[in-house]
């Protein structure tokens, strides 16, 4: 079999050859460096590039190329309160007492430990992305690192990634609705993966930019799931199996 982000790829201590994940080191074995030369070429042509590893906590995904967004965000508000307002908006979307203003999505808590995992699924539910929130006490208020990335194939994500994080912490003045107060929020960092963005007026898009979103994922998925036969075939070469 391929080098799984959870199988092999694990085992050699790597992260996928595309995309982003947590922070470990982006080596690869000898026989991956044919499949690399060739998947160089392909990212070139398509006008995107791996990811560096960074400190960021992360919740990985399995596709083969993804799109991911990053923030730093500070609070007035301690960290136990953000949390609570985090959490208050992921059960509103479930029973109905808040609207994700991006497209109304359905989030849900997938783990609640030393960070807050995530996950969002599209009105349509079509697609599910993850993400995790990390609370760090900065005096009495409060610092949120947030990692979201795409479970499926995708490049350009129209600000998915970033609006799935904004949306829970932004405040009346964002154009958002709080459940238990405003946060006092104020973005001090975001970084995303390229041909991704991160623009606070595509959290609040029309229906058309929703069908622009899909169409252009379908075909972008369609180029990036050939090269990855390809590089498949190369690997299967090599390696001497069939």
């Amino acid at each position: 079999g391929g080098c799984e982000p959870t199988t092999c790829c694990e085992a050699h201590n790597l992260t996928p050859i595309f995309g982003k994940s947590t922070p470990r080191p982006r080596h690869a074995p000898p026989y991956t460096q044919p499949i690399m030369k060739f998947t160089s070429t392909f990212l070139t042509l398509a006008g995107i590039s791996a990811a560096t590893a960074d400190s960021y906590q992360c919740p990985g995904s399995a596709a083969w190329v993804y799109a991911w967004a990053e923030v730093d965000v500070t609070t007035t508000a301690s960290c136990a309160d953000a949390q609570a307002e985090v959490q208050a908006r992921v059960a509103g979307t479930q029973d109905g007492s808040w609207t994700d203003p991006h497209n109304g999505g359905t989030y849900n808590v997938l783990s609640d430990s030393s960070y807050l995992e995530l996950s969002r699924t599209t009105a349509n539910g079509q697609y599910t992305d993850k993400m995790d929130l990390t609370f760090t006490d900065s005096g009495t208020g409060c610092t949120i690192s947030g990692c979201s990335e795409s479970q499926v194939t995708s490049i350009a994500d129209f600000s998915t990634n970033y609006c799935n994080m904004r949306m829970l912490y932004c405040g009346t003045a964002d154009g958002c609705t709080a459940v238990n107060g405003d946060l006092g929020s104020t973005e001090t960092n975001k970084k995303t993966s390229a041909g991704a963005s991160s623009t606070a007026s595509d959290c609040f898009p029309s229906s058309t930019a929703v069908e622009d979103h899909t169409f252009v994922e379908s075909v972008f998925g369609g180029v990036v799931h050939a090269a990855h036969d390809e590089a498949e075939v190369a690997r299967r070469a090599l390696r001497g199996s069939n």
